[in-house]
């Protein structure tokens, strides 16, 4: 249990943390992430990483060829 109360950088809010799921962008392409532990704020919602959770990640997208599923998102490009 944590004793230092962390704020958000872009909101000043607090972080408590969390098991969430984050999009995370890697050499272009973007991926899901389920069930990561993660620091939350409680005002704007931005997501935090611990170090070893993010190179936990980078690892996996470098070595990982068979994901568990795969996804459509929708996209729009806005520039007009």
């Amino acid at each position: 249990m944590r004793t230092k109360t962390y704020l958000c950088d872009l909101c000043g809010g607090k972080l408590h943390e969390e098991v969430t799921s984050i999009m995370y962008q890697f050499q272009g392409n973007w991926y899901l992430f389920d069930h990561v532990k993660a620091d939350v704020c409680e005002q704007c919602g931005e997501k935090y990483l611990l170090g070893e959770t993010a190179r936990n990640i980078e690892k996996s997208l470098r070595e990982n060829k068979n994901w568990d599923t795969y996804i459509n998102v929708p996209k729009l490009d806005l520039a007009l």
